[in-house]
């Protein structure tokens, strides 16, 4: 709940937590963050996620922890793959998939291997998409061609000690747009991370040097036909990553600098040829820098609640080295744009901010098994290169985007209450103890148990003569389910085996059917038979399968008429009633 997405084409798709979207989230692809090179955000950060690779997703509503970045007062967006660290043996998938609406067809390969203190994946794609139609039938403006490769290893050494380099490069060429101006005929990413991982004193720590390059082009008429000016805009992004954190199971402790440099210009021109022109600096090399600490710690109280104190301070500088670039022509530059709208004052070209976060957090365990928690955080968020920089000249003025250098940090704060129940469902669930909630016994793994039976239920041993009754009671069981009785006091009947129809006369042609016979039955015992047979003769032992008892029940023909009869007072028809009766 609270969690939407949403898209301007068939490249990528924008979040929405809690009605906040773009840099009000924090999305991250294997942990660091990628930022597109579109202004019209054509290439969100979920463009360059590679969908064949990811091992995991999370989404964090809100503030949840302070040492993923600031901001992010929406909630945060992880991204993950991992390293087969603890495969056995090498391991490679392939997958094709085709789909009818928009004639997508597409094909994956990863292999993965793993062997001593080694590990290495190798993903490989490509899709090619068309227009899809809506429900009028209308061909929707959203094909595309992608192709992508990831490669990625690891050695580890000495205690614990791990050593990752990743490599991808994700191409998009020929992405139509049905909510924009323009198509982007180029959409590419460069992305390399070296990671470590180890101990040190009794702390886990994690370090990473990350850069992420995005190439985009977009235009008006290469994709589509031209309608008035001819104009094209080349737009870079680069995004550099350092993080350090150290964690010993109560406190973690880090330090991240982040800097992401955008430029983009715009071209105009009479016809496609002659796309020369400077129009519009609509991002002046602006550049976005962070450098923060921050400190988290989770206490145990009694009985069985955890606290958890945080605090974050960031600093941020920004500049735009291109602000006074002119335009050709009658176009303003960048910091004419601002002065005319913003004043003097407001139109410079750098400055830096201060940003300070904090979280309060509070969880108990009920007696049921929830957990009831709540908490209190503050969260900064500067603008990014295009709120504050963003100068794109249009004719009328109506048509221009512009940014404003003198915006001042958003901040948020968030009062949070949530309860959270863990429940067995579908074909396993996962159980821990209420012990892992605090101090006291150590907690339990995860262990995939059978639906409807308790965890905390040992195993027993069957003898057997245990075992000659229990599969006497199944054939009893099932031979008892055959029995049928017209109505209350006569003799049960054998039906034979195969599907009846009811014999309601007004529900006859409805297709009321009930399955009777010794097939199903009759098979489940024998399954019986077998199961609690082979365990007697191995020594092994066996968990009894619990199963809810069924009751006795109604065919639905049997539900009174609601019609002439009633209204007249007369007694409801009498039907066919199927009943359960106990084993003889």
């Amino acid at each position: 709940p609270g969690v939407q997405l949403a898209r301007m084409g068939g490249h990528g798709l924008e979040p929405v937590i809690r009605g906040q979207s773009q840099t009000q989230l924090r999305v991250l692809i294997d942990g660091v963050e990628v930022h597109g090179a579109c202004p019209n955000r054509m290439d969100p950060p979920t463009a360059f996620a590679s969908a064949g690779q990811i091992d995991r997703m999370v989404v964090s509503r809100g503030v949840q922890t302070l040492t993923t970045g600031p901001g992010a007062g929406g909630g945060t967006l992880s991204i993950e793959s991992s390293l087969p660290w603890l495969a056995t043996q090498a391991r490679q998938h392939l997958q094709a998939a085709w789909r009818e609406n928009g004639a997508t067809r597409g094909a994956g390969l990863d292999a993965q291997s793993a062997g001593g203190d080694n590990a290495f994946r190798a993903t490989l794609g490509w899709q090619d998409a068309g227009n899809y139609r809506d429900g009028a039938g209308e061909a929707v403006r959203s094909a595309s061609r992608q192709r992508e490769a990831d490669l990625r290893g690891g050695i580890g050494f000495g205690e614990g000690q791990r050593i990752e380099l990743l490599v991808k490069r994700k191409q998009a060429r020929d992405v139509l747009f049905a909510g924009a101006g323009m198509d982007a005929p180029i959409d590419d990413l460069d992305s390399l991370q070296l990671r470590h991982t180890g101990q040190l004193g009794g702390w886990t720590v994690e370090s990473r040097v990350a850069r992420a390059s995005v190439d985009h082009l977009m235009n008006n008429y290469a994709l589509r036909p031209l309608a008035g000016m001819a104009m094209r805009v080349p737009a870079t992004s680069d995004t550099d990553t350092l993080q350090f954190d150290a964690r010993d199971g109560v406190w973690s402790l880090g330090f991240a600098w982040n800097r992401n440099q955008r430029e983009a210009l715009r071209f105009a021109g009479p016809n496609p040829s002659q796309v020369t022109q400077l129009n519009s600096v609509m991002w002046p090399d602006a550049q976005v820098r962070r450098a923060g600490l921050h400190a988290e710690g989770q206490f145990a109280l009694e009985p069985g609640a955890t606290l958890g104190l945080g605090l974050r301070l960031d600093r941020h500088d920004w500049r735009a080295a291109l602000a006074d670039l002119q335009p050709t022509g009658m176009s303003l530059s960048p910091r004419a744009l601002w002065t005319r709208y913003y004043g003097a004052e407001a139109a410079r070209s750098r400055g830096d901010d201060l940003g300070v976060g904090a979280l309060l957090r509070y969880a108990w365990p009920l007696a049921s098994g929830a957990v009831l928690s709540t908490s209190l955080s503050r969260s900064v968020r500067v603008a990014d290169a295009s709120e504050r920089f963003l100068a794109a000249n249009g004719s009328p003025a109506d048509r221009r985007w512009v940014g404003n250098p003198g915006l001042k940090p958003e901040v948020q704060h968030q009062l949070d209450i949530g309860w959270q129940q863990t429940t067995a469902s579908g074909r396993g669930a996962a159980v821990r103890r209420r012990g892992a909630l605090g101090p006291g016994p150590e907690p339990q793994p995860f262990r995939r148990v059978h639906p409807g039976v308790d965890p905390r239920r040992q195993p027993q041993r069957w003898s057997a003569a245990a075992v000659d009754r229990a599969a006497e009671r199944a054939a009893r069981l099932a031979l008892g389910r055959q029995r049928v009785d017209r109505h209350a006091g006569a003799p049960a009947l054998r039906r034979p085996s195969g599907p009846r129809r009811c014999q309601h006369p007004h529900r006859q042609r409805a297709g009321c059917r009930r399955q009777s016979g010794l097939g199903g039955a009759g098979s489940a015992a024998q399954l019986a038979v077998r199961r609690a047979s082979a365990a007697a003769a191995s020594g092994q032992r066996l968990r009894p399968r619990l199963r809810r008892t069924r009751q006795p029940r109604q065919c639905r023909s049997l539900q009174p008429r609601r019609g002439a009869d009633q209204r007249a007072g007369s007694q409801p028809r009498r039907g066919v009633e199927r009943r359960l009766l106990s084993p003889a």
